[in-house]
């Protein structure tokens, strides 16, 4: 993010919910709108774990405000207690999307 002079904005996201309304919060109220949303799940070093609906939910707000959605799978492969991990381009909302 340094080399391309970006700002970093710093989420909570140990509640999937509460992170998706702090995103929605964070891209109606900037100026200038976030341009890029790095997504990490697992997240790395907190644990949290999301379903297959936060990434529906996470594509329709990339979508409604212009939003690139990144997802980091730097952990994808470290799950415990018979977790698997979601990846946001398996939901139908990213799938639509990116062939649009």
């Amino acid at each position: 993010m340094a080399l391309a002079s970006a700002n970093a904005i710093l989420l909570e996201v140990t509640d999937p919910r509460k992170l998706l309304a702090n995103v929605d919060y964070t891209c109606r109220h900037m100026v200038p709108r976030p341009k890029v949303w790095i997504v990490n799940f697992p997240h790395n070093p907190s644990a949290t774990v999301v379903d297959a609906d936060f990434y529906v939910e996470a594509v329709a707000l990339a979508k409604r405000y212009g939003v690139m959605m990144v997802s980091d799978l730097a952990y994808a492969d470290v799950t415990f207690d018979g977790y698997r991990r979601r990846a946001c381009w398996r939901c139908r909302a990213a799938s639509i999307w990116a062939s649009s």
